[in-house]
């Protein structure tokens, strides 16, 4: 089957790096507003926002397979709703599946047509200069009252947090820091699955707030891939942690995301299950 990979029109600063992976894939793209809902096609959408329904309400007897990749993190008060409305998007026909990078989020939701997929890397993600480090960590994450706990402590303590950025201004900062620091805007452990593989790809050490169920990231237990840490115990592990001793883990999780786990690789892999999938449903009325 054929894929598409669809961005809105509307450039969001922090779906920089989904765009980046969608340009870099080898795989067709276009805009929302372009899908061809009467091509017997898989397109993959990485965000819904007002461009999407209109477009999707104007298709007559579509033949496309649609399928959303959910990256937005639901919030502590929002996280039932957000699994109604995942529900509903796929009830109302906007989309036949859902795709999710945590598969915490994949058991909550409990339906069928929500499928974990991992945001796979690229080497060329970003194209950073190891520099003699200027700071100690960088987040590159909005800041927050739980957050700021973990950041002011650290800074307290002597260490440097590097700025938040956009575009060469984070290259370079990526590139001066010794390692990504991880907390969650809220309580949930859930996964950020854009800013673990933006640090993958720029062989920056992960030290991240506990994730429940951290996917590809899980594999081969603790401190393999990236360190897991419980909110109360992160700024200690933080301040003791030796970068050098983190080195060859940063080393692992960037092969693992741009070989077995890169990008185009893991959509494909997806896509083909939806085609056997669809196969073996073939006698199916609908």
């Amino acid at each position: 089957m054929d894929v598409i990979l669809a961005k809105t029109r509307y450039v969001y600063p922090s779906y920089t790096d989904l765009n980046r992976l969608f340009d870099l894939s080898g795989l067709e793209t276009c805009h929302i507003d372009g899908i061809d809902h009467n091509r017997d096609a898989v397109y993959v959408v990485g965000c819904v926002n007002g461009e999407y329904r209109p477009h999707r309400a104007n298709a007559k007897n579509p033949k496309a397979f649609l399928v959303f990749w959910s990256l937005e993190r639901p919030g502590p008060e929002r996280f039932v709703g957000y699994c109604a409305g995942m529900r509903k998007l796929l009830n109302e026909w906007n989309f036949d599946e859902i795709w999710s990078a945590d598969p915490y989020v994949v058991d909550k939701i409990a339906d069928s047509r929500i499928r974990y997929v991992p945001i796979g890397g690229h080497p060329d993600l970003e194209s950073v200069v190891r520099e003699e480090p200027k700071y100690d960590f960088a987040h590159m994450s909005c800041q927050s009252g739980r957050r700021n706990n973990i950041y002011k402590a650290l800074e307290k303590a002597g260490k440097t947090m590097a700025p938040n950025a956009y575009g060469e201004a984070r290259t370079t900062l990526l590139g001066q820091s010794r390692y990504m620091l991880n907390v969650h805007q809220d309580d949930w452990p859930i996964l950020e699955p854009l800013r673990f593989v933006l640090a993958a790809c720029c062989k920056l050490p992960i030290i991240s707030e506990h994730v429940e169920h951290a996917g590809i990231y899980s594999r081969h237990g603790a401190n393999h891939y990236y360190i897991d840490v419980h909110y109360a115990e992160l700024a200690e592990t933080a301040l003791e942690v030796r970068p050098v001793d983190m080195a060859a883990m940063a080393e692992r999780t960037y092969d693992m995301v741009t070989t077995e786990f890169g990008f185009s690789r893991v959509v494909l892999s997806a896509v083909d299950a939806i085609a056997q999938a669809r196969e073996l449903n073939a006698g199916v009325i609908r």
